[in-house]
C-alpha cells in the first residue's frame, strides 16, 4: 500500500514537472494571441500559427525574429522574438498599432496603470518576470526568461 501511494506521488511530481511550461503569460498578451505564450518554442509557435516555410530575420545572432501584418483590426504589425538557442523560446512581442489610442486601450485593459514610472514591471517569483512599455504606437511586452537577452 505504501509503495502504491509513494509511486502515485512520484508519478504526480514527474508529470507535473514535464507538463509545466511557462504558459502563465495569460493576461499579459492581447486576446488576438490567446493560443500563444511566453516560453513557447519556435517549433510550437509555427504549429499554432499554422506556418509553412517562413522567412525569419536573423540579423541579430542571439534571436529569431518573425513578423506579420494582420489584415484587419487595430494592429498594424506584430513582431515576435525567439531566443536563438535551446528550444528557441518566445520572449518578446512588439505590437504596432495603427493609432496610439488603440494601443493605450489595450495596455490599460491588459496591464492596468503603469507601476514602474511610465512602464510596467511585474515581479513573479513563481515564474518569470514581465516588463512592458510603450514606444511610438507600439506596445512592447517582454518575458524575463533565463538565457534570453532581457535576463
Amino acid at each position: 500500500m505504501k509503495k502504491s501511494i509513494l509511486l502515485l506521488l512520484l508519478s504526480a511530481f514527474v508529470f507535473a514537472g514535464f507538463s509545466q511550461k511557462p504558459k502563465d503569460s495569460k493576461g499579459f498578451l492581447p486576446k488576438e494571441m490567446k493560443k500563444l505564450y511566453f516560453g513557447m518554442s519556435w517549433e510550437e509557435f509555427q504549429k499554432v500559427k499554422k506556418l509553412g516555410m517562413v522567412e525569419v530575420s536573423t540579423i541579430m545572432e542571439f534571436r529569431i525574429e518573425y513578423s506579420e501584418e494582420p489584415e484587419k483590426g487595430n494592429i498594424k504589425k506584430i513582431t515576435w522574438y525567439f531566443d536563438a538557442e535551446g528550444d528557441f523560446p518566445m520572449y518578446e512581442v512588439i505590437i504596432d498599432y495603427h493609432e496610439a489610442d488603440a494601443r493605450d486601450q489595450v495596455a490599460d485593459k491588459l496591464l492596468g496603470p503603469p507601476n514602474d514610472g511610465e512602464d510596467w514591471y511585474f515581479e513573479r517569483p513563481e515564474s518569470f518576470n514581465i516588463k512592458a512599455w510603450k514606444f511610438n504606437n507600439k506596445l512592447v511586452i517582454v518575458a524575463v526568461l533565463e538565457g534570453t537577452e532581457w535576463e
